[in-house]
């Protein structure tokens, strides 16, 4: 199972677009978006969204495998591997 977690506001313009890639995607793929925090100072705002992230991540089952922006990069093919591979171990990735 594939967990999407996005920090975003509702974009009406992308909601078709979102909506037709997410039917195209198979039903092991969940996309959840977590509204943004609208407080002012930064260090408070990654403060409030890392734990709304934290919350939904330790609802999920474990194993889980956490993908991040600064993590290693891969190509599209190591990452169709990893995805394969975990998926056949019963891994959560997010």
């Amino acid at each position: 199972m594939l967990h999407i977690l996005c920090i975003s506001d509702s974009h009406k313009q992308f909601a078709p677009a979102v909506d037709e890639y997410m039917k195209r995607l198979s039903k092991s793929i969940t996309l959840t978006t977590i509204k943004p925090s609208r407080k002012d100072d930064p260090t408070s705002i990654i403060r409030e969204e890392t734990t709304l992230l934290i919350e939904k991540i330790t609802k999920l089952p474990k194993p889980r495998l956490l993908l991040e922006k600064d993590g290693q990069q891969v190509t599209s093919e190591q990452f169709a591997d990893l995805l394969e591979k975990h998926q056949q171990t019963g891994t959560i990735i997010v």
